[in-house]
């Protein structure tokens, strides 16, 4: 972990980096929609590392079970804190499936509120799903 790569514009980077390559080899297209403004606000390891892992494993579950042919990522920084939100046009899910039950999506939640931040998902099928991070830049 080099403190150069503090900030989140090099974060920004490393998951466009990974996007990129992961969903590459999966034959799904992706874009970046929103990108943080003028600023540079330092995310430190811990954050950084923990927010990685979140997104690695949302982009897993859109490659593992969403049929999706396109992923939209935005990248935010409002009131201390960066909003991640990825979204695809898959299958998505019915509104009752429980949440909760999936592996994957309780690591993430458990991941994000552990810093102190919030974890949000909503799906419908037939129109996709939309996974969004909140983290504090600090704890």
């Amino acid at each position: 972990m080099n403190p150069k790569h503090d900030s989140l514009a090099s974060l920004v980077s490393y998951f466009c980096l990974y996007a990129d390559r992961f969903l590459g080899l999966a034959n799904i297209a992706w874009r970046l929609e929103d990108m943080p403004g003028t600023s540079d606000p330092i995310v430190d390891s811990r954050h950084r590392h923990q927010l990685f892992l979140a997104f690695k494993e949302a982009l897993t579950n859109v490659v593992r079970h969403a049929d999706a042919s396109e992923v939209r990522l935005g990248i935010q920084v409002e009131q201390g804190q960066v909003q991640l939100t990825i979204a695809d046009n898959g299958r998505g899910f019915s509104p009752g499936v429980h949440t909760e039950e999936m592996d994957g999506v309780v690591n993430m939640r458990a991941r994000i509120e552990k810093l102190g931040g919030k974890f949000e998902i909503a799906s419908e099928a037939g129109h996709g799903t939309t996974v969004r991070f909140y983290m504090p830049l600090s704890s």
